[in-house]
């Protein structure tokens, strides 16, 4: 029941640690409220509700939100740039990735030798002192001085030795960045999975809905607590545990098709078969390719799946000993280990995927080709894995910092923006939001066809 003025009698509420007493004589303030669905009640008095306003500061944020709306339009025009400065990152790495890699190992090589000199002066001043006390600090430099110099023998020893694979990792990358320019239909791969991933989670959703309201309505046992909960049987405990598995089943099936459409996308621009790259990839995927994908994902989806009973247990076990750090050490250990192997199959799947784009294969045949090739090739596949990570991970950073630049300096020079809002902060959050996600889709394109290139070439050598 909720009070419509404040001189209402016959109350009920809950005593807790907060109030002792539930009677009117000081305890607590009744004041007119309103009913929401027949269990909320909330304040309609003028005075209560600015008192709220000014506590939870909602003038402020509706001036943001209104700086927000008033720069919408360069909003967008940041994000249509952040699509150019990506193009443009890209054509650095495609015309200047060699020099840069190059003046990197050379420029670590030189800072090796100018510490290991340094160290070897400190060495030379040290036993020049002469001093016995100072016998541990003489050992301790030599071993520094000696090592820092068998380190520059072996990382000279490994840059001689692995040229022409350093070579092969930047022609990669390269070629990585030649894809997304002559194939930019790839970049709607991650948009369409994003919708795809959106539609599954509102289906399976409205399916979860539909079967937890099979169940019988419990009521809350607190009455304050204006929420209850369903309790199902063992056989409608089942259906909705089915409906779960099947939405991180559809949901890596997505994600696998999104990653074998780009590797197909790779192949077709590698063996220049011609254009249709999206509608040619997609047809093979669904076509020929669907039973590999589908088993493929549904090792993911197992291995979600014990991640959350997992988690579940792992819940209940800090609850019953919050205090052990016995416990507490074990589970992180298994969580680690979970994700690990997690990353590994993601790892084991993306290049069977490219396997099965390459060859054709069924999943079981183009892993155990994968991992062989990967076996063979480990370091091809370390240096190619590393420098376009580099790339992917800077990329991300000056795109996104780029766009801010640019949105931050036209909203503090430009007299018509700065007059219309109070404070550039939460439009440039928007802007670098909308850059990072557009950077993210151009780097993970680029990223997977840098994948998918190595091992072309690998098999093509």
């Amino acid at each position: 029941k909720c009070p419509k003025s404040m001189n209402e009698e016959g109350l009920e509420c809950q005593a807790n640690s907060k109030m002792s007493s539930c009677s009117k004589s000081g305890s607590f303030m009744i004041y007119p409220t309103s009913t929401l669905g027949g269990r909320m009640c909330f304040p309609k008095d003028p005075g209560i509700i600015q008192y709220l306003n000014q506590t939870l500061s909602l003038q402020q944020w509706e001036g943001h939100v209104q700086d927000v709306v008033s720069t919408w339009k360069l909003i967008i025009i940041c994000g249509i740039t952040s699509f150019l400065f990506g193009f443009a990152y890209l054509c650095i790495i495609r015309n200047c990735a060699g020099p840069m890699v190059w003046a990197a190992l050379i420029g670590f090589l030189l800072l090796m030798i100018f510490l290991s000199y340094l160290s070897y002066e400190k060495l030379q001043k040290v036993e020049a002192a002469n001093d016995p006390n100072m016998e541990f600090d003489v050992t301790l430099w030599k071993v520094v001085t000696y090592g820092s110099f068998g380190a520059i023998a072996i990382y000279g020893l490994l840059l001689c030795c692995c040229l022409g694979k350093i070579q092969l990792s930047i022609a990669v990358i390269q070629s990585g960045a030649y894809f997304v320019f002559d194939v930019v239909s790839s970049l709607l791969v991650p948009p369409i999975t994003i919708l795809l991933v959106t539609a599954v989670v509102l289906v399976f959703g409205a399916f979860a809905s539909f079967v937890y309201s099979l169940g019988t309505p419990v009521p809350p046992s607190n009455p304050l607590y204006p929420i209850g909960t369903m309790k199902l049987e063992e056989e409608q405990k089942y259906y909705l545990y089915t409906v779960i598995f099947g939405c991180f089943w559809n949901i890596a099936l997505v994600y696998a098709l999104s990653e074998f459409v780009l590797a197909s996308c790779t192949c077709i621009w590698y063996f220049r078969e011609g254009g249709w790259y999206l509608l040619k990839s997609f047809f093979r995927g669904i076509f020929y390719h669907l039973g590999s994908l589908a088993f493929g994902s549904l090792l993911i989806a197992l291995l979600w799946t014990v991640r959350v009973i997992f988690e579940v247990i792992a819940d209940q076990a800090n609850r019953l000993s919050e205090t052990n750090p016995i416990t507490r050490g074990i589970l992180c250990c298994v969580r680690c280990c979970l994700d690990c192997f997690e990353r590994f199959l993601k790892l084991l799947n993306r290049n069977a995927y490219i396997q099965i784009a390459i060859t054709g294969k069924g999943f079981l045949g183009a892993s155990k080709d994968a991992i062989d090739l990967m076996l063979r090739n480990g370091v091809s596949f370390g240096l190619t894995f590393g420098l376009s990570g580099i790339f992917t991970f800077l990329g991300r950073i000056c795109i996104t910092g780029a766009t801010m630049a640019l949105g931050y300096y036209v909203l503090t020079r430009d007299i018509a923006y700065y007059n219309k809002i109070g404070s550039p902060l939460f439009p440039c959050i928007c802007i670098g939001v909308i850059a990072f996600l557009i950077a993210s889709v151009i780097m993970n394109v680029y990223s997977v066809a840098c994948e998918a290139i190595l091992q072309l070439s690998l098999i093509h050598i």
